[in-house]
């Protein structure tokens, strides 16, 4: 949330910003006033907490959110409040919200199941999520459970599964796991060479190490790759060659090949480096670098070659 110190000279704080908007959107709504439900309500994304303005569809259990951040964002940069509630009046007014399909989606345990993900996260920087959120420990990571939407009007998102969503569904977390698991067999993994890249008339050495992106051919968070040891396992017998892992971010790991030569001090300095570059840090996934060995199931930490294991 912005603070007192982020506020430019003469302009509202945040608070103010919000209660002048929310305000200001009463008022627009109100010619809406026999369709929609509008509440405040705390939103935690990601790792980060936030003010939300759920906009409801009466009798319906599913609503966009539109945060007072983004629109606060846009105030700082010279917008008025009516023009950021008229955005969000521009959006109410050319889209319809998500009716009893889309809502089933979620709330059916039949129809959800059919669309679970899963998503590895970091652990420790995501501990508040994790407190309302079935997860299994992963090293430094935390798998969850997502519901993949994809909806004309909406696009692709994703619902996060949490201890509500649960309860209503009243299922087991190990069957929710199975089941997610299980669904992202389905997608075919890429392996993306970054030699290809490379300068055309600059020849790569014969001793220097390949380097793979890992990730899914589909549009979901690719990291969680690096579960399916056995679809590695095809990879690098493929390449005759073992590789080390290392988790760059949500959306994707790199498989870099193993050479005798490599130092951990040198594999460890390469994932702190795109740590600290990375634009968005919720992205960050883990500070750990692990080997895939051939014939191996499990993936084994380079300092002192424990099993990367699956905790409940």
């Amino acid at each position: 949330m912005k603070t007192e110190k982020d506020t430019k000279q003469g302009m509202m704080s945040f608070d103010e910003f919000m209660a002048a908007f929310r305000c200001k959107a009463d008022e627009r709504l109100q010619v809406f006033d026999d369709q929609y439900d509008i509440d405040d309500e705390v939103v935690m994304k990601n790792s980060t907490e936030l003010h939300g303005l759920i906009v409801r569809s009466k009798g319906k259990n599913i609503a966009p959110v539109f945060y007072y951040e983004d629109f606060y964002g846009s105030y700082l940069n010279g917008e008025s409040v009516d023009e950021c509630v008229m955005k969000m009046a521009d959006y109410l007014a050319g889209h319809d919200l998500p009716g009893d399909d889309f809502a089933r989606k979620i709330t059916s345990w039949e129809e959800a199941k059919e669309c679970l993900t899963v998503k590895l996260i970091n652990a420790n920087r995501n501990r508040k999520l994790l407190t309302n959120v079935p997860c299994k420990l992963f090293g430094d990571m935390a798998v969850i459970v997502q519901i993949l939407i994809s909806s004309q009007d909406f696009g692709s998102g994703t619902v996060t599964v949490d201890a509500d969503l649960i309860k209503m569904w009243n299922v087991e977390e190990e069957e929710l796991f199975n089941r997610a698991f299980d669904n992202m067999r389905a997608y075919d993994l890429n392996f993306e060479d970054l030699s290809k890249y490379a300068s055309p008339d600059k020849k790569i050495p014969d001793d220097c190490p390949r380097i793979y992106v890992l990730r899914y051919q589909a549009d979901i968070f690719g990291a969680s790759a690096m579960l399916y040891t056995d679809k590695l396992q095809e990879f690098a017998e493929k390449m005759n060659s073992d590789f080390y892992i290392m988790p760059v971010s949500i959306h994707e790991a790199l498989m870099i090949e193993y050479k005798d030569d490599i130092r951990n001090e040198f594999l460890f300095g390469m994932l702190n480096s795109i740590n600290q570059e990375h634009p968005i840090q919720d992205d960050i996934l883990s500070y750990e670098v692990f080997r895939l060995k051939r014939g191996e199931d499990d993936l084994t930490y380079i300092t002192d070659g424990r099993k990367l294991c699956i905790f409940s």
